[in-house]
């Protein structure tokens, strides 16, 4: 057992760094009508990295072609922002990437790392030519554990914090 004086204002910070935290992120996208063959954006989990196209005309191909780094987001047959929300976290999570996306309304497609790891802190990357109203958040957030440890107690003494654990 073992007692560690801890630099965290809360019991709630100090637990989210000791378990880690997952990687999150956000992409707002936009109507079909907004967006062009080949406008694309760049995810990564830290480990792979794949190249997502917007496929507007049922035709479009990048240069290489579609495969796991260059994948086809098939916007032809739909109109409207939600539409394209969930027909980009369909592909996104059919991706290999250890991202999970989820869509609601408003065209938001949030995003998920499938681990908790520093490494999935990686920027989206989008294409300069996407309509401004497309936008991307994070990915941020993510810790790796410190340890794996069984926290017996968390108790604050003379303003700070001590964690004691078995480990």
């Amino acid at each position: 057992m073992a007692l560690v004086e801890l630099d965290f204002e809360t019991p709630r910070a100090l637990t989210d760094f000791v378990n880690g935290d997952y990687a999150v992120g956000e992409l707002q996208v936009v109507a079909q009508s907004q967006l062009v063959d080949g406008n694309y954006f760049i995810l990564s989990d830290g480990t792979t990295v794949v190249t997502f196209y917007y496929d507007v005309s049922g035709e479009f191909e990048p240069e290489g072609g579609y495969d796991a780094e260059n994948m086809r987001i098939d916007v032809s047959g739909v109109t409207d922002i939600d539409e394209v929300a969930t027909a980009t976290k369909d592909v996104i999570n059919d991706s290999n990437l250890d991202i999970t996306a989820d869509s609601d309304s408003d065209g938001l497609v949030t995003l998920v790392d499938d681990d908790k790891i520093s490494d999935g802190n990686v920027d989206i990357v989008l294409d300069e030519t996407l309509d401004p109203e497309f936008t991307a958040l994070g990915m941020t957030g993510g810790r790796t554990p410190i340890a794996q440890i069984d926290v017996v107690d968390i108790f604050p003494k003379d303003c700070r914090w001590y964690l004691f654990y078995e480990g």
